[in-house]
């Protein structure tokens, strides 16, 4: 059923997800869609849940695989989530962007998010041993934003770049706040 509904996410957004549309993909029931998650809110959490692991599991993989220079291995951290969101446009918006009244995840859903971004602080942390835990995780969290920022102005069209463009954009943004925080002496920890 989460396959299921993960094909329609990708093919039509948010609004192609019902229970009936779920169920005919899986060829299943509406009852049995409603019995396993509750009905569309208990799908919609599941895959916010499944893309935040997807998610977690593209940082880590990074964090595992690379020990090259500090920045890089943070930067190649950065390339992950976009290419996640080029990958998955729909489950980004679903995971990041301001859904309103339409989906509000419940605190399993919450937790996922909140595991992908310790994975996201463990780069950090292994790129700069030197930084508290405390540290790492606001200069991570920092970043995320700047990262996310960038992502949203494309998605609503205020950065009309091409693809590549657009990365380089975004990597140049990241080298220079990284840049700035790994070398700011107020910012580092005592």
């Amino acid at each position: 059923m989460i396959a299921a509904a993960a094909e329609i996410l990708d093919e039509e957004g948010i609004a192609g997800l019902s229970v009936r549309a779920i169920a005919d993909r899986a060829k299943t029931s509406t009852i049995g869609v409603y019995s396993h998650f509750g009905g569309k809110k208990g799908v919609l959490n599941a895959l916010y849940i499944s893309g935040f692991e997807q998610l977690g599991a593209s940082v880590e993989d990074v964090r595992r695989e690379n020990t090259g220079a500090s920045h890089e291995r943070i930067l190649l951290a950065i390339d992950a989530y976009l290419e996640f969101e080029a990958r998955k446009p729909r489950l980004y918006a679903l995971m990041f962007d301001a859904q309103g009244d339409r989906f509000q995840p419940d605190p399993e859903a919450t937790r996922a998010a909140r595991a992908a971004f310790v994975k996201l602080v463990a780069v950090f942390l292994a790129a700069r041993p030197d930084w508290s835990r405390v540290h790492a995780a606001r200069i991570a969290f920092e970043s995320w934003a700047l990262v996310h920022g960038l992502v949203m102005l494309r998605t609503h069209q205020t950065l009309k770049q091409s693809p590549a463009a657009w990365q380089r954009t975004v990597r140049s943004a990241a080298r220079n706040y990284l840049f700035g925080a790994m070398n700011d002496r107020i910012n580092r920890p005592k």
